[in-house]
């Protein structure tokens, strides 16, 4: 259901705006701009989601099958006992054991599939995945308690992530404490101006609050249930009290005032027609909520980034998820495509597999020196 939105401030005859009425539009507007924004990402999020299931995670199972082929082709190489230098020998029980210990947890594998991955990382490896996991927890342990002082207790960790939930629970219990231990600030005595301003915030937000409860009122009494003519009435009273009791909970004025707009309980000109100690007392809920909303729509987009596996500090916009997919499928397919060579290759004769060798080597150098800090 579309809502109404509340119009912008319209200066009266041979008059204009002035501050307060200049930054209640402003902020209106910021705010209607957020929710559009806030609806779009709820839209083609939800879009995203099911093309990305179709065209994108069925490449990334390719992948993890195709790699587990080269894991297992590279160690056939390895076991061969002649024919490799010490050079090669390394670069091949190197990539083996690095692909082999990222599969070891993938969800696109089975059971035994995953199972298989530590094995063959194991017998190739100095260390196996299990005793790796135990000395990643105790350095995560030791850094934990040198950054932040609290103890971990002496009890071992079974992972990383057993460890990071155990600290998450110590800094919970230490920020508790520390809450209660502090002590109450005695109240800053204030200077004339600031005891001023302080009292007239407060009459502000006492005179915000009192338009909620009027708004609320009004709105009740008009769209109550009982007052239906019939079940197709009663229904939409009823979806439309549901609205404003949240708006009422969540202290929404601006969405209380659109309800009105949608009922025509008020007219858009009586809004246009805010008086500038009004648009005063306005502003701080409306810069309340549209900090509310900038947050939620950071939440929102750090947890778009994170389900999908993106780089949580590259900028998204739900205007751009198209091209994002597209950009994801072209990657995966590329990704296919480069392990199917590598594993020709590696299936061919012994120069073949020496030449596929030597182009790792360059690509990695490459690598190299494109990191590589001048300093």
């Amino acid at each position: 259901m579309k809502t109404q939105v509340i119009p912008l401030l319209a200066p009266a005859a041979d008059t204009a705006l002035d501050p307060h009425q200049k930054k209640f539009n402003r902020l209106l507007a910021q705010i209607e701009t957020a929710k559009k924004t806030l609806a779009r990402w709820d839209t083609e999020a939800g879009l995203f989601g099911t093309a990305h299931a179709q065209l994108v995670q069925p490449l990334h199972g390719d992948i993890s099958r195709l790699r587990l082929r080269l894991v297992r082709q590279l160690d056939a190489l390895v076991m061969q006992t002649k024919g490799w230098t010490a050079t090669e020998r390394e670069l091949l029980t190197r990539l083996l054991v690095a692909n082999a210990f990222e599969l070891s947890e993938h969800e696109a594998l089975t059971d035994a599939e995953r199972d298989e991955c530590c094995a063959l990382h194991d017998r190739h490896a100095d260390i196996s995945i299990d005793a790796a996991n135990r000395e990643a927890a105790q350095e995560f342990k030791a850094l934990f308690e040198q950054a932040t002082g609290l103890d971990l207790g002496d009890e071992p960790a079974g992972s990383p992530e057993e460890l990071a939930a155990r600290a998450r629970a110590r800094m919970a219990e230490s920020a508790q404490a520390q809450a209660q231990a502090a002590a109450p600030q005695p109240p800053r005595k204030l200077g004339k101006a600031a005891l001023a301003r302080a009292e007239r915030e407060k009459a502000d937000a006492d005179a915000v609050r009192q338009s909620v409860r009027e708004v609320f009122r009004k709105l009740a009494a008009a769209l109550h249930p009982d007052r239906a003519s019939d079940d197709a009435d009663r229904d939409i009273r009823t979806e439309r009290m549901q609205r404003v009791n949240q708006a009422y909970a969540a202290d929404d004025l601006l969405a209380l005032l659109a309800l009105q707009l949608e009922i025509e309980q008020i007219s858009g000109a009586d809004l246009a027609r805010v008086t500038s100690q009004r648009a005063r007392q306005l502003n701080g809920l409306l810069a309340e909520q549209l900090q509310e909303l900038k947050q939620t729509l950071q939440a929102r987009q750090e947890a778009f980034a994170h389900g999908f596996e993106l780089d949580p500090f590259e900028p998204l916009s739900p205007s751009r998820l198209g091209l994002l997919l597209r950009s994801l499928q072209g990657g995966a397919q590329a990704d296919v495509h480069e392990l199917q060579r590598d594993l020709r290759q590696l299936g061919g004769d012994r120069a073949g597999v020496k030449a596929w060798i030597k182009a790792v080597r360059r690509d990695q150098a490459a690598m190299d020196d494109m990191f590589e800090f001048p300093f």
